[in-house]
């Protein structure tokens, strides 16, 4: 039955391809119920009802949201310094949202990668997996729907697909002389 075939399947997955961590999960939970609640590597305490899965999920989300946090408030504070006029506006599952002012739009990549990618390393060491920041941008004063991945070409940022770009929204260079309205850059670490 189909049913079967998921339970051969899963048995594999945790019992051969990915052994180690399915114990882990094990230890994990276990140590959820025994203490009550698990400990966070940034510090922080999850405690309360939660369901298995969500608990083996908790640990690394949390972990993953915190970083995001953390690097938030450190942007934004570079921001503040440097009398910047882009702002973060919110927070989406692992993107900061930025209103960018179109000349600051390197800049503020520039600041995002550091801070999401070597600062955050470098206050917590325990993060021992490469991180990468991924940044999109919609054309100024358009939605979300016309958002387009960056490119970095010699320091400065540029739609991935150029030519595309151009053809629907005109020159990518007068994005940034127009000086006016906002663009959206998005930084997902």
């Amino acid at each position: 039955t189909f049913e079967n075939h998921l339970k051969k399947i899963e048995d594999f997955l945790w019992g051969e391809q990915f052994p180690v961590y399915a114990q882990w999960k094990k230890d994990w939970y276990a140590a959820y119920q025994r203490d009550g609640g698990c400990r966070f590597h940034t510090g922080f305490i999850m405690t309360g009802p939660h369901k298995k899965n969500d608990i083996t999920n908790y640990c690394i989300q949390g972990d993953s949201s915190n970083c995001m946090v953390w690097s938030l408030i450190r942007i934004n504070r570079i921001l503040r310094k440097y009398k910047m006029r882009s702002r973060a506006i919110c927070e989406i599952h692992d993107c900061i949202v930025f209103d960018c002012y179109p000349p600051e739009r390197d800049d503020l990549v520039h600041i995002c990668r550091q801070v999401m990618v070597g600062d955050v390393t470098k206050a917590w060491p325990w993060i021992i997996a490469p991180l990468e920041v991924e940044s999109e941008c919609c054309p100024v004063d358009r939605s979300w729907h016309d958002k387009v991945a960056l490119t970095e070409k010699d320091g400065v940022f540029v739609p991935a697909d150029i030519s595309k770009w151009e053809k629907r929204y005109g020159s990518w260079s007068l994005q940034v002389a127009a000086g006016t309205g906002s663009a959206t850059p998005l930084c997902g670490a």
